[in-house]
């Protein structure tokens, strides 16, 4: 009895021992566990007050460039008129394209409207029944900024809800003549905030910022959902009534077993008073239901592993003694695994159950491996030096690192291993504790996937639009990053550098005067340029110049975007020219023969036709093989563009046949032509082949020819020419 008195107080000891250690070993997994889900939310909570920063600067942005717009590039002064005038149908008439171009262009768009310097609203575009009201009466903030005339953007509730509005002054003269007001619903907002971190979103309004007309039907603790920016669901109305819009601080909400973390962000109005909340509710469930398996899974394994304990302990007591110590038994029921290696082999002499279940090995191969036999580094492109590893841990006596482990069937999967230091009387040992850390990654990459979406948008005019700011003059105040590596040049370089560094000298002088004529009358220029790089390459761009305008409406610059289509030209290039010669192919001529005739019609011009080939080609070919005969194709092509006129168009009609364009010639410059033609041929060396001619068939341009009967003229006199005993030529 005594005998098993003391069994059982060793186990109840042992068990107690374990009790404890389990439960501190779950209570601190909970709680790292825990910080992760918290350290989550608060780098969402980050991510969206950044992003809903950036949302409300871009439509901001967006408003007042669009203000500018409307204001300063179309019909200026008749604006100016019409509103010092008063002039209700006419500010109607002028502005209702802008109302209508905005709704297609910004989605949300919904409110513009003209008041005068005192506040009465003359134009309500979305509303044109309704005008001659005194603003300043019901909106406060249209009072201050009559009082203190000001650009301004801010949210504002109106008859329909919620609305984002910017305001701006018009002066004519610098005397303040009224103001132009730009409306937005939040839903565009909403829409980002959703698509990005897949979260439910909603706007909240004060009860005293509410109009009693509207349509706010949804109402709780003092705030009304606002139906325009975002819709009434049974999840919201469930919901509602629990959030506390009284601490930004809010407890995570369950709702249909689904839980909610809530993040609450205060909108402000033009006075900066605190007109409603934005209400952010991201779905956390799958972390708190990892957290409450955990808990789950604690307990039941530890009630399981108590049972287990118990019976086995008292009824193997004596053996477990013998074969099997408390430290043993523990190291073989945690999740993590254990390693034991020595410092001077870095062979495994002891591993855990876990290690060996989780690799795939027994015990017995475990022992025969050294720990680099199934580690590797984290990073791909690095070694592990686990040398240089044991030496570190000399020295600081506990080191935590991460890698990747390798099962026995090759597969792989990563752990963060804390790695500690033991020395005996005499050996040296490191022993590691393992955790997979597969959903661990998991998350941290999808944090730092949406980071990355951010800086996206953060970088995407530099990195990805070509670009540019210039003064008056054309000198560069803001290039992009994009834009300054497809010129070659070092960005800093640029900045104050004239756009003329780009010139290419092909481009016509008629091209810039036209550009600067468009943009000097304050419009929009959209055309093809050819630029050239640092290294003396080039390149083509299809740019959009606009000017830039303050506040005040005072024109102060340009901006360009540019769209890279050096690929576009050099197809056009390849579709039009022989490859061989690099002339014109038959394409391009039948194209421009086409032209040159509806032109000569229309105009009363003349024109010179000719078509010649090369005599004897085919026995250059046969003697000489294709190479010459495509050497001596290329040779005449080259030298048949020195006699001809810049204007003269040259092509390759097919194999040895060429044919020309020249403009503006009769019969009598036309044999002039050939005559130069066939004396320049005579004397250039065509080697290794001894002499050769060309026949000639001519004609000039006659009225109602149509392209098919001018070539056949031409052929047809060409055909006669080589009837007639070759180099000559013959009149069609």
């Amino acid at each position: 009895m005594t005998h098993n008195i003391k069994n059982k107080n060793v186990i109840f000891t042992i068990l107690i021992v374990f009790i404890l250690s389990f439960s501190i070993y779950s209570v601190l997994s909970y709680i790292d566990s825990k910080t992760d889900m918290e350290y989550l939310k608060s780098k969402n909570v980050e991510q969206i007050n950044n992003l809903n920063i950036i949302l409300e600067n871009n439509l901001e942005n967006q408003l007042k460039s669009r203000i500018n717009f409307i204001l300063n590039l179309d019909n200026k002064e008749a604006k100016a008129e019409a509103l010092i005038a008063k002039n209700k149908k006419r500010l109607h008439q002028l502005f209702d394209n802008h109302y209508i171009s905005l709704k297609g262009q910004i989605p949300g768009f919904s409110i513009m409207q003209i008041f005068d310097s005192n506040g009465i609203s003359l134009v309500r575009l979305h509303d044109p029944h309704s005008n001659d009201d005194d603003l300043t009466n019901f909106r406060p903030c249209i009072k201050d900024i009559v009082k203190n005339p000001r650009s301004c953007g801010f949210f504002e509730v109106g008859k329909n809800g919620l609305a984002y509005r910017y305001i701006t002054p018009i002066y004519e003269n610098h005397t303040l003549i009224g103001f132009l007001e730009l409306g937005v619903t939040p839903s565009l907002m909403v829409e980002n905030i959703q698509k990005i971190f897949n979260s439910k979103v909603y706007f909240f309004i004060k009860d005293e910022y509410v109009i009693s007309n509207s349509k706010e039907k949804l109402k709780t603790n003092g705030y009304n959902l606002c139906t325009l920016c975002s819709k009434s669901d049974n999840f919201i109305e469930n919901i509602a009534p629990t959030i506390n819009f009284n601490d930004l601080e809010h407890d995570d909400i369950i709702y249909q077993n689904q839980t909610f973390s809530i993040i609450q962000k205060s909108i402000y109005d033009a006075l900066n008073q605190e007109i409603g909340r934005i209400i952010i509710l991201d779905d956390i469930t799958s972390y708190t239901e990892q957290l409450e398996n955990l808990i789950i899974k604690s307990i039941a394994l530890l009630i399981v592993t108590l049972i287990i304990s118990y019976f086995l302990l008292n009824s193997y007591i004596s053996k477990i003694f013998k074969k099997l110590n408390f430290s043993r038994f523990l190291l073989n029921n945690v999740n993590d695994e254990i390693y034991v290696v020595s410092t001077k082999d870095l062979k495994v002499t002891d591993v855990n159950e876990r290690a060996c279940i989780t690799l795939g090995f027994s015990q017995q191969e475990m022992k025969k491996q050294q720990i680099s036999n199934f580690t590797k580094s984290l990073v791909e492109t690095q070694i592990l030096n686990w040398d240089k590893r044991v030496n570190e841990l000399k020295q600081k006596h506990f080191i935590s690192s991460r890698e990747i482990h390798i099962k026995k069937d090759s597969t792989e999967f990563p752990v963060e291993s804390n790695i500690s230091y033991i020395q005996t009387d005499d050996d040296e040992f490191m022993l590691l504790v393992s955790r997979d850390i597969t959903n661990q990654l998991e998350m941290e990459n999808k944090i730092n996937a949406k980071a990355k979406e951010l800086q996206k948008l953060n970088d995407i005019i530099s990195r990805s639009a070509l670009y540019t700011t210039t003064d008056l003059d054309g000198n560069i105040t803001y290039i992009s990053e994009a834009f300054a590596h497809l010129t070659g040049y070092d960005r800093t370089y640029l900045i104050g550098k004239n756009h003329k560094i780009f010139k290419h000298s092909s481009m016509p002088k008629e091209f810039f005067a036209n550009l600067w004529d468009t943009i000097n009358n304050n419009e929009r220029f959209i055309g093809e340029i050819q630029n050239v790089r640092k290294d003396g390459t080039t390149y083509w761009t299809k740019i959009v110049i606009d000017p830039i305008f303050d506040d005040n409406g005072n024109k102060i610059g340009y901006s360009s975007y540019r769209e890279n289509i050096t690929d576009k030209k050099e197809l056009e290039y390849i579709s039009t020219h022989d490859s061989l010669t690099g002339l014109y192919n038959r394409r391009a001529f039948v194209k421009q023969l086409h032209t040159q005739i509806k032109s000569a019609a229309r105009y009363n011009e003349t024109f010179g036709f000719i078509m010649f080939d090369i005599d004897y080609f085919k026995r250059i070919n046969d003697a000489y093989g294709h190479q010459v005969g495509d050497d001596v194709l290329v040779t005449i092509s080259n030298t048949i563009q020195e006699i001809l006129r810049e204007d003269d168009f040259f092509a390759r009609w097919g194999g040895e046949e060429f044919v020309i364009i020249a403009k503006y010639s009769d019969i009598n410059s036309l044999e002039q032509l050939v005559h130069k033609l066939q004396n320049k041929l005579s004397i250039t060396s065509f080697a290794p082949v001894s002499h050769l001619t060309c026949s000639f068939g001519i004609t000039i341009y006659k009225d109602g020819d149509n392209d098919e009967s001018i070539v056949k003229r031409a052929d047809k006199a060409l055909y006669v020419a080589k009837e007639n005993g070759r180099n000559r030529f013959e009149i069609g």
